[in-house]
């Protein structure tokens, strides 16, 4: 009997998907704790725009939710040219 060298085989494919499984998972966590961590400068903004208007029974939920959404699309596009 020879003395052989058992050498692995890596399947370049599956790793391939594997790379891209996770680096999506780390994409969405980072996303995640961007929007909603407790250092969120998304959450900060809110906090700060929503201190700015008086909370109180004259303000409305669309009013809240036109301030997250001008909020919201400001940071997608900040997110998008900073990933392009």
């Amino acid at each position: 009997m020879k003395n052989e060298q058992i050498l692995p085989v890596l399947n370049m494919d599956v790793l391939k998907e594997a790379a891209n499984k996770w680096a999506m998972n780390g994409a969405l966590k980072s996303i995640e704790e961007y929007y909603s961590g407790y250092n969120s400068p998304f959450r900060k903004t809110i906090e700060e725009e929503l201190k700015k208007t008086e909370v109180g029974h004259g303000i409305q939920l669309p009013d809240i939710i036109a301030l997250i959404n001008d909020s919201l699309s400001k940071e997608i596009d900040l997110l998008a040219n900073t990933a392009i």
